[in-house]
């Protein structure tokens, strides 16, 4: 992590000592299948220091900022395989009520020569709505800059859907529990519903937690444009993650 990073002494400490990332990746089915790009599935766990933890004691930000570097990191030697990939880390409540976050993100792909398209930054609705003005200032810079934004577990929280139209993101995510029982329970319209709304408005739509092919295949029915879940690959880290790149063939790989 670059110099200069504040936070408790043992976050400092501990944020030296990482364990490993796993990524989850993505397929697109609207058509062939093919991988649009890996997904960061946590903020990774150095020792002694949770997320919760860090946002409880304000260690957020160098916690933030270390899982950035990290994934930056592995999209370039993903490029250096010939992978052109890109990841995506949540942000947190303090993250993005954080005025300097766009210049440090700035700062950090700078000092790795990395473009800011490597990357895409994921809020959930509860996060942008709690403090709807803050983060829509942040997200509009983060934009401008080139990183990708996404509204995570989309359904769950409470934005309107005005509010929605005024937000610089290129992706809805529809959460797991309206994709889960879908094909039997009824949920079908919830999500087929937010699909329309996410193309109308010119986003993307990721469906997440997919479990069987059933649901996969509804999926490309209704149009949504990517799926992840434990069916199509459960969480790897950046070696699998190129193994399984492998395994596709060449040709199957797309940028998103």
């Amino acid at each position: 992590m670059a110099q200069g990073s504040t936070g408790p002494a043992e976050f400092d400490a501990a944020i030296r000592i990482p364990e490993q990332v796993s990524y989850r990746v993505k397929d697109d089915r609207r058509g062939d299948v093919v991988l649009r790009h890996a997904r960061l599935t946590g903020r990774g766990r150095p020792t002694f220091c949770s997320p919760t933890r860090a946002e409880q004691t304000g260690a957020v930000r160098p916690l933030t900022l270390w899982m950035l570097e990290r994934a930056v990191q592995q999209c370039l030697e993903w490029r250096r395989l010939g992978y052109d990939l890109i990841a995506a880390v949540n942000l947190s409540p303090r993250n993005l009520h954080d005025p300097e976050l766009p210049e440090r993100v700035r700062a950090l792909l700078d000092l790795l020569g990395a473009p800011a398209s490597m990357l895409e930054l994921e809020i959930t609705e509860s996060v942008i709505m709690s403090d709807p003005l803050r983060s829509l200032q942040v997200l509009t810079r983060l934009s401008k800059m080139g990183l990708r934004l996404a509204v995570d577990d989309f359904g769950t929280g409470y934005s309107s859907f005005s509010y929605l139209r005024k937000l610089p993101v290129h992706e809805i995510k529809i959460d797991k529990s309206f994709i889960d029982d879908m094909v039997e329970d009824g949920d079908e319209v919830i999500v087929q519903s937010t699909i329309e709304l996410a193309h109308n408005l010119g986003l993307t739509c990721v469906a997440e937690g997919v479990q069987d092919d059933a649901t996969l295949e509804r999926l490309a029915k209704l149009g949504c444009d990517t799926a992840q879940g434990d069916f199509i690959s459960p969480p790897l880290d950046g070696v699998g993650v190129a193994k399984w790149l492998q395994q596709r063939g060449p040709g199957q790989v797309t940028k998103p």
